[in-house]
């Protein structure tokens, strides 16, 4: 009976351990990236939606003037007519009117 011993030639040995090494390496590299990549994947979703929470607040905030405007628009004429009343009411009251 013969008895098969399977000979590793050393210099072909250290090739498919550099080789097994390197893909363990690049395999680590790809994992890495992945989490990278899910990481900013997260971070871009928090940031499109206080991008949107922004877009909103700005809308709000570009129409407050306008309102503030109005008001105060508002408000003046009130004042003026109350001011043409009073002047109105002054010389009733002089005159006994």
């Amino acid at each position: 009976m013969k008895c098969l011993l399977h000979h590793v030639d050393p210099e072909k040995d250290e090739q498919l351990k550099g080789s097994k090494l390197d893909y363990l390496a690049s395999l680590s590299k790809v994992r890495e990236a992945k989490e990278i990549i899910r990481k900013l994947k997260r971070e871009s979703e928090r940031t499109e939606r206080r991008k949107s929470k922004l877009v909103v607040e700005n809308d709000v905030l570009r129409h407050k003037p306008k309102s503030a405007a109005k008001m105060e628009a508002e408000v003046n004429r009130r004042l003026e007519d109350l001011n043409r009343e009073n002047n109105n009411l002054i010389p009733q009251k002089r005159y006994g009117c």
